[in-house]
């Protein structure tokens, strides 16, 4: 595919968009579109409609269930697990940054295509998948501040190409800001907005975040609908280790930890500068939770007002979390990330 940065275009939002401009910055009551972007903030933890797959393990039992595929990188006490792949070069390395309960083996399409042109990190944040857990508050200025000291002492180079899927885009702007000599591109995948939890409210926090580490814990199996649709399309291999994390009380509690801090970091993303002329991609959904919510994609395109040298599209036939699971899917998305390096090399 071919994506142009045009530097001197200017976005601006349409009509429907300035209709949710009003209503955000007004205080008019819009319901409908309240209504609306309380299914779009639910999208955000779609993957915790139900209880995942459980395996029965005894208390305290805090080792992986799977042997960890990547580098496990000293980190204070702990640890944290990271995959890279590709050559270092002089193309901006790409890094991943997953969205809540994500686990790194899901980037596994998405790592393959960029591999290919480009260097390209993915990792696990503290306390999820096989990364250790930190003490302290799981917001977004603690976990870029954690993503821009993994980075330093495995000596990756900046600047870098950030991409954040869901929540992993509030951390990725929340990281731009506070490093933005770090940072070279960046690609909002079906992104979260931080006004979205305006709307979205106690949807975003189910009861399942509560106590989806105790099922873990109680072996309890899993209802009608759960975890699989983060992991259906993976490789084979990937999926299985990705289905046996999202069972795993300890990344469950990780995950829950950066809900229980989603207020906070999405304050900190609130208060983040715009992009300059970084060049942006929003590359969302097309069908689905968020594909099929027109008012979904008016929150994208305010994301693409973050740059002035922006671009929106959607990959076809894509959902919220088919963009990394299908092949077809997240080589599109692959490509996409591809265009934005080239993009920012231009731009030196």
């Amino acid at each position: 595919m071919k994506i142009e940065f045009d530097r001197n275009r200017r976005s601006e939002p349409d009509a429907l968009a300035s209709r949710w401009q009003l209503g955000r910055m007004g205080g008019g009551s819009l319901n409908l579109l309240r209504h609306g972007l309380a299914a779009a903030g639910a999208s955000l933890t779609a993957m915790a409609n139900g209880s995942p797959v459980i395996d029965r393990r005894e208390d305290g039992d805090e080792l992986p269930p799977y042997p960890a595929p990547g580098d496990e990188v000293p980190f204070g006490s702990g640890a944290l697990h990271v995959l890279a792949d590709g050559d270092r070069g002089r193309a901006p390395t790409v890094v991943l940054e997953g969205g809540a309960y994500g686990v790194s083996s899901t980037w596994a399409w998405v790592r393959a295509e960029v591999a290919t042109q480009t260097r390209v990190v993915s990792y696990d944040r503290a306390g999820l998948a096989w990364s250790d857990p930190r003490p302290g508050p799981r917001d977004g200025v603690t976990i870029a501040r954690e993503l821009r000291h993994m980075l330093e002492i495995t000596n990756e180079r900046g600047p870098f190409i950030l991409v954040g899927h869901s929540l992993g885009g509030l951390f990725v702007r929340v990281f731009a800001d506070l490093f933005p000599e770090d940072v070279a591109g960046v690609v909002l995948l079906d992104g979260a907005h931080p006004d979205q939890f305006h709307f979205a409210g106690g949807f975003v926090r189910t009861a399942l975040t509560a106590i989806a580490p105790v099922f873990a814990r109680s072996g309890i199996s899993r209802p009608a609908g759960s975890f699989s649709e983060l992991t259906d399309g993976l490789p084979v291999r990937q999926r299985y280790e990705a289905e046996k994390m999202l069972a795993w009380h300890r990344h469950l509690r990780g995950a829950r930890a950066e809900l229980n801090a989603l207020r906070r970091t999405v304050r900190q993303a609130q208060k983040a500068r715009t992009l300059g002329d970084t060049p942006l991609l929003v590359l969302g959904a097309d069908e689905g939770r968020t594909g099929d919510n027109p008012l979904w994609h008016i929150l994208q395109r305010d994301l693409q007002l973050l740059s002035s040298r922006s671009v929106l599209e959607r990959v076809p036939g894509a959902s919220h979390t088919s963009l990394l699971t299908r092949r077809e899917h997240a080589t599109f998305v692959g490509e996409a990330i591809v265009e934005v390096v080239l993009a920012s090399e231009r731009r030196r």
